[in-house]
């Protein structure tokens, strides 16, 4: 009688796993692939909008630091005769700056063009990280759901079974007290792994800038892909590829430029005016004239602004120094972290998660012969569901991991 309560327990098993596949198969909406997820991002998210403005601000400024000062028209009606250089009723002036002026301007400006550019590369790399790890985890919230949903199933044919055999006086009363715990327990576990992948999926659907939550699968699989790639090469791959690094010299160039502009304001300009009197007994009245203007005296603006431009120039070769040991930091703990998460991996690869299922058959087998009990077999079938969840959980990290090295040497490993 016993052995064929634990015969009608295996088969409710494996009809409901079947019920399970056949109704996954049946709803499918649309798949979602990691590859479509970076371009959904890339094409939606505002922050990609936020960078191409940026530079875009910066293209400007560059056109206007190369552009000459504008002519200028005066227009008066004169009043009297030889009042002092007023007698003109027309007088053209255009002014244009002489020495490294100019010259410095445009440099200045080209380098935060440069600047913005590699900022807009930092969004766009940081946007493309946070896909990556908000689709891993969505990978891992939606797998722990088909895992716990399972283990409910599985707990619940354990429980109607329990129930059936203690009505049946061939178990004790335990048995059905521990089911019940086992599927309270399983429950939870299910309204836990529903809730996180709901927030998973969310923040993942946030970044795609699909708001309306539009369903779809993700057809991507956690992956194991050693990385073997030694300290110093990364960091110094890193520290030509990162965004913000290449952002800060960039901008540190522009502030040297604008240390040598500030100095420049002591040289002299050059003016051509054009003025026109009607008062004039020469045939028209018509003049030119092209002179050069000399700041007489520094009452202390160049000075300042000088100072003002090293100072600034200062702080961004500190800031850039910062920059290079924050790169250096950040390359260094996310391959620590990678390697943490590869020795956890392989681990499950090495046996641990076969043990665990080993361990499941042979109480399986022991239980239809009667070799073990009720309460042997749900506590391996627990023990192998724990142990498929760990390891899922372990591909996740990993893959997390992976993606925080790319964004921490600039996107792609070398």
């Amino acid at each position: 009688m016993l052995v064929r309560y634990r015969a009608v327990i295996l088969l409710a098993l494996c009809a409901s796993c079947a019920h399970v596949a056949a109704a996954q198969a049946t709803n499918k909406p649309h798949s979602l692939s990691l590859k479509q997820a970076v371009q959904l991002a890339l094409h939606n998210n505002p922050a990609i909008a936020q960078g191409a403005a940026g530079v875009q601000v910066a293209q400007n400024q560059e056109h206007l630091a190369a552009s000459l000062p504008s002519p200028t028209l005066s227009l008066a009606q004169h009043t009297g005769v030889n009042t002092g250089g007023l007698d003109e009723d027309i007088l053209v002036t255009q002014n244009l700056p002489l020495g490294d002026k100019l010259r410095q301007q445009v440099y200045a400006a080209r380098h935060s063009v440069s600047a913005a550019a590699f900022q807009q590369a930092l969004i766009r790399s940081n946007l493309v990280y946070q896909v990556k790890r908000a689709y891993f985890m969505a990978l891992q919230a939606t797998s722990e759901y088909k895992l716990a949903a399972d283990n409910l199933k599985t707990i619940t044919s354990f429980q109607a079974a329990a129930n059936t055999q203690y009505k049946a006086g061939t178990v004790p009363q335990s048995n059905v007290v521990r089911s019940e715990i086992a599927v309270a327990q399983a429950e939870q576990t299910l309204t836990d792994a529903e809730a996180s992948q709901t927030n998973a999926m969310s923040t993942l659907d946030s970044l795609l800038g699909n708001p309306s939550g539009e369903g779809y699968t993700l057809s991507d699989k956690l992956l194991f892909t050693p990385v073997k790639s030694p300290l110093n090469a990364l960091q110094e791959f890193a520290l030509t590829h990162r965004p913000d690094f290449l952002a800060a010299q960039q901008t540190t160039s522009a502030d040297s430029s604008l240390v040598h502009l500030a100095k420049s304001q002591s040289q002299p300009d050059m003016f051509v005016e054009y003025r026109h009197t009607p008062l004039d007994f020469r045939p028209g009245g018509n003049s030119l004239r092209v002179g050069v203007i000399f700041p007489l005296f520094d009452l202390g603006g160049i000075r300042a602004s000088v100072h003002t431009a090293q100072a600034k120039l200062n702080e961004q070769k500190a800031l850039t120094r910062l920059t290079k040991l924050t790169v250096e930091l950040d390359v260094k703990t996310a391959l620590t972290n990678l390697q943490a998460a590869q020795r956890v991996v392989e681990s499950f690869q090495n046996g641990r998660l076969q043990r665990a299922q080993e361990l499941l058959n042979m109480v399986q087998i022991g239980y239809s012969h009667g070799a073990n009990s009720y309460l042997e077999y749900i506590d391996a079938q627990q023990t192998y569901a724990i142990e498929q969840t760990n390891t899922i959980k372990a591909l996740a990290t990993y893959d997390v991991a992976l993606a925080a090295l790319q964004y921490a040497v600039g996107g792609k490993l070398p």
